[in-house]
Protein backbone atom coordinates (compact mmCIF):
# COMPACT_ATOMS: atom_id res chain seq x y z
CA UNK A 1 0.00 0.00 0.00
CA UNK A 2 2.67 2.36 1.14
CA UNK A 3 4.29 1.68 -2.28
CA UNK A 4 1.22 2.06 -4.76
CA UNK A 5 0.83 5.82 -2.57
CA UNK A 6 4.33 6.91 -3.23
CA UNK A 7 3.52 9.37 -5.83
CA UNK A 8 1.62 11.43 -2.63
CA UNK A 9 4.61 11.20 -0.47
CA UNK A 10 6.25 14.16 1.00
CA UNK A 11 10.28 14.18 1.43
CA UNK A 12 11.10 16.35 3.60
CA UNK A 13 15.20 16.42 4.13
CA UNK A 14 17.33 19.70 5.78
CA UNK A 15 19.14 21.34 2.78
CA UNK A 16 23.09 21.00 2.52
CA UNK A 17 24.74 23.74 3.11
CA UNK A 18 28.39 24.03 2.49
CA UNK A 19 30.56 21.36 1.08
CA UNK A 20 30.45 17.43 2.42
CA UNK A 21 33.53 15.96 4.33
CA UNK A 22 34.86 12.82 2.53
CA UNK A 23 33.78 10.91 4.99
CA UNK A 24 29.66 12.35 5.15
CA UNK A 25 27.53 8.66 4.67
CA UNK A 26 25.90 9.90 1.68
CA UNK A 27 29.88 10.01 -0.38
CA UNK A 28 31.17 6.91 1.43
CA UNK A 29 27.97 5.26 0.35
CA UNK A 30 28.31 7.22 -3.30
CA UNK A 31 31.67 6.22 -4.04
CA UNK A 32 30.62 2.07 -3.21
CA UNK A 33 27.70 2.08 -5.71
CA UNK A 34 28.52 4.82 -8.61
CA UNK A 35 31.15 4.73 -11.55
CA UNK A 36 33.57 7.60 -10.75
CA UNK A 37 36.08 7.38 -13.54
CA UNK A 38 34.64 8.98 -16.46
CA UNK A 39 38.16 10.46 -17.87
CA UNK A 40 41.33 9.40 -17.27
CA UNK A 41 42.16 11.84 -15.13
CA UNK A 42 39.54 10.95 -12.64
CA UNK A 43 40.38 7.45 -12.78
CA UNK A 44 43.72 8.59 -11.64
CA UNK A 45 42.38 10.82 -8.98
CA UNK A 46 40.36 8.10 -7.84
CA UNK A 47 42.96 5.42 -8.27
CA UNK A 48 45.17 7.76 -5.96
CA UNK A 49 42.30 8.37 -3.20
CA UNK A 50 41.17 4.51 -3.11
CA UNK A 51 45.10 3.62 -2.34
CA UNK A 52 45.77 6.05 0.17
CA UNK A 53 42.73 5.81 1.63
CA UNK A 54 43.27 1.54 1.94
CA UNK A 55 46.66 1.90 3.30
CA UNK A 56 45.48 3.95 5.67
CA UNK A 57 42.51 1.49 6.97
CA UNK A 58 45.38 -1.53 6.75
CA UNK A 59 48.00 0.76 9.06
CA UNK A 60 44.95 2.15 11.89
CA UNK A 61 43.54 -1.57 12.08
CA UNK A 62 40.67 -1.31 9.92
CA UNK A 63 42.11 -3.99 7.95
CA UNK A 64 43.90 -7.30 9.52
CA UNK A 65 47.36 -7.48 8.28
CA UNK A 66 48.67 -10.61 6.91
CA UNK A 67 51.95 -11.85 6.04
CA UNK A 68 51.56 -10.65 1.82
CA UNK A 69 50.63 -7.38 2.95
CA UNK A 70 53.78 -5.63 3.65
CA UNK A 71 54.33 -6.14 0.11
CA UNK A 72 51.27 -5.26 -0.88
CA UNK A 73 51.43 -1.98 0.84
CA UNK A 74 55.13 -1.32 -1.19
CA UNK A 75 53.35 -2.29 -4.77
CA UNK A 76 50.69 -0.02 -3.77
CA UNK A 77 53.34 2.98 -2.66
CA UNK A 78 54.82 2.22 -6.19
CA UNK A 79 51.28 2.60 -8.21
CA UNK A 80 50.51 5.78 -6.01
CA UNK A 81 53.17 7.42 -7.55
CA UNK A 82 52.93 6.43 -10.80
CA UNK A 83 49.39 7.71 -10.07
CA UNK A 84 50.79 11.37 -9.30
CA UNK A 85 53.24 11.38 -12.36
CA UNK A 86 49.85 10.92 -14.55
Amino acid sequence: MIWENRQSQDIVTPTQVGRMGYHDPYLDRYRQTSVRYMTPEGATDGALADGIKRIKDMTTGRIELGNEDVSFIRRMANSLLGCIRA
